[in-house]
């Protein structure tokens, strides 16, 4: 199965983790029940024994495809053969494999990418397909036990494939151009994201999908990026928390909540205006953690997310998110205010994600990324004079009904009082005019 590897070297596609990463949260980034590519086969040393009792039980995915009609195996070894050089290059640092042991790791995830992106992307409204799939089959069905470690290690960077390799596997059975896979990925996508909808113009997008981290980057992409970068001049600094800008007076709602009937909208658009912080809501729970440290890697090692406001946008939000939530005040009162649903131990372990999330990023805050509109306008916002003075009134003297029923009364009195002096005073100006006899 060897292949000419005469063709230009494609740039890496799937990395791996810098061990300074991989020592702070060596779980974020390591597959645990299901492996992929060649960084964590059955083999290695990073290998459970749960991958590798997975591994014994690929060729059945292989087998159910040829069984169900299918080409024969050897047309699929000669399609992996043509492309397997160009598979190799994607990975960075080389592969250390004889080309037949890649090939047929190639084949064999492929089918498993395959068996389980037909299952997590299945939609009861589809038609079975001519040749069968996964859930049609209940033997390929993965357990509801492991329905999260699977979830889990599909967005492993390191536990990939490049899925133009899934692509061609899938059309040679199914006779199509690989797209019927590309949107099964992305509902996948959608569903470890807990249904979050995506800004996407289609779905899934135009754009080649290099794998699933890649894909899922795309799917978290902005409804607002590139409409509001370099509309508005000036600094911000740096976002401040948000019980400070709360005593500013700004105001946090949950975007798309009452403006548009919808649910939900996509995860990173954040807004504001006449005072008000619309966020998207946020459901905060361990799957947050992997699935953005991932992409964060993905995004910081592929697209220099340092120096491109359009690729950077997931380092922005979480830069954003670790500044704005400081302290469990601040996730309580995003809480209070429906923009933040979270699942974890406590408010404490919400700013200690974020901040995790954040740690080792490069970022630059003064660049033109999708969130400086937003931060030179609450910058703005918080230094003005008049609308701190107006919260400082609000909140301590407006804020307890009874309070501001008092001062009401209180307003209600001196102006009775001031009524009744202006009108005893006319009265005695009145007394004093001269009067007219009318006989003389």
């Amino acid at each position: 199965m060897r292949a000419s590897r005469a063709r230009p070297t494609p740039a890496p596609e799937i990395y791996r983790v810098p061990v300074v990463l991989l020592a702070a949260d060596r779980g974020a980034y390591q597959p645990r029940f299901l492996s992929l590519g060649p960084y964590h086969r059955g083999g290695s040393a990073t290998a459970t024994e749960e991958m590798r009792r997975n591994d014994g039980e690929k060729p059945g995915n292989l087998a159910y495809a040829v069984q169900g009609g299918g080409p024969p195996v050897l047309e699929y070894m000669k399609a992996i053969a043509s492309i397997q050089a160009d598979a190799r290059s994607r990975y960075e640092g080389g592969v250390d494999m004889e080309w037949d042991a890649f090939g047929r790791m190639l084949l064999l995830d492929a089918f498993q990418l395959i068996t389980l992106l037909e299952y997590l992307g299945f939609d009861g409204d589809d038609e079975p397909s001519e040749t069968g799939g996964c859930a049609e089959q209940e033997d390929c069905r993965p357990r509801t036990g492991v329905l999260s470690s699977i979830g889990h290690d599909l967005m492993m960077l390191e536990n990939q494939i490049p899925f133009f390799v899934a692509q061609n596997m899938y059309g040679l059975r199914h006779g199509d151009d690989g797209s019927r896979i590309a949107e099964l990925a992305w509902r996948t996508i959608r569903s470890i994201m807990c249904g979050v909808p995506s800004a996407a113009a289609s779905h899934p997008p135009a754009e080649k999908c290099q794998h699933l981290v890649h894909l899922c980057h795309a799917y978290l992409k902005p409804s607002s990026l590139g409409r509001s970068r370099g509309a508005c001049a000036g600094e911000y600094g740096r976002f401040r928390r948000a019980t400070e800008y709360h005593e500013a007076g700004v105001r946090f709602r949950r975007l798309c909540g009452e403006e548009d009937g919808s649910e939900q909208c996509p995860l990173l658009n954040v807004t504001f205006s006449n005072g008000a912080l619309r966020m998207a809501r946020h459901r905060i729970d361990e799957t947050t953690n992997y699935v953005l440290l991932n992409v964060l890697v993905y995004e910081q090692r592929y697209l220099e997310a340092a120096t491109s406001g359009d690729a950077g946008y997931v380092a922005a939000y979480v830069v954003f998110m670790s500044q704005l939530l400081g302290g469990p005040e601040d996730v309580a009162l995003l809480s209070r205010r429906g923009v933040i649903e979270h699942h974890l131990g406590d408010d404490a372990e919400v700013c200690a994600l974020f901040r995790g999330l954040a740690q080792g990023l490069v970022f630059d805050p003064s660049g033109d990324h999708y969130l400086r509109t937003v931060g030179v306008k609450l910058q703005a916002y918080y230094r003005s004079r008049v609308n701190r003075w107006g919260a400082w009134v609000i909140r301590h003297r407006l804020g307890n009904p009874w309070l501001a029923a008092a001062w009401l009364f209180g307003a209600m009195a001196v102006l009775g009082t001031i009524l009744q002096t202006v009108v005893a005073l006319l009265q005695y100006l009145d007394s004093q005019r001269p009067t007219r006899n009318v006989g003389t």
